[in-house]
């Protein structure tokens, strides 16, 4: 009989795999990425959010999200506005 452990390990396996195949599926069929629909659905629930806010929520660093939310505004999918009161 195996180990719990090794059950474990098997199942964690299959997690990934089916996984790895729904975000590959879900790329074919939308065009984006499951870090670019994640973005979305956050600003969809949220509205107008900050970049730092949008890394918190969905664990990425900040520079990757502006990186995901340029290709976003390429494909004209979100506005992108400086804030009136941050003057960087």
């Amino acid at each position: 009989m195996p180990d719990r452990s090794e059950d474990a390990l098997i199942a964690l396996r299959q997690i990934l795999k089916a996984t790895e195949a729904n975000v590959k599926s879900l790329a074919r069929h939308s065009g984006l990425t499951a870090s670019q629909l994640m973005v979305l659905q956050i600003l969809r629930g949220r509205g107008p959010t900050l970049a730092g806010d949008l890394a918190t929520a969905i664990d990425l660093r900040q520079a990757t999200v502006s990186v995901l939310l340029d290709k976003l505004q390429e494909r004209g999918l979100v506005e992108r506005r400086r804030s009136e009161e941050d003057r960087r």
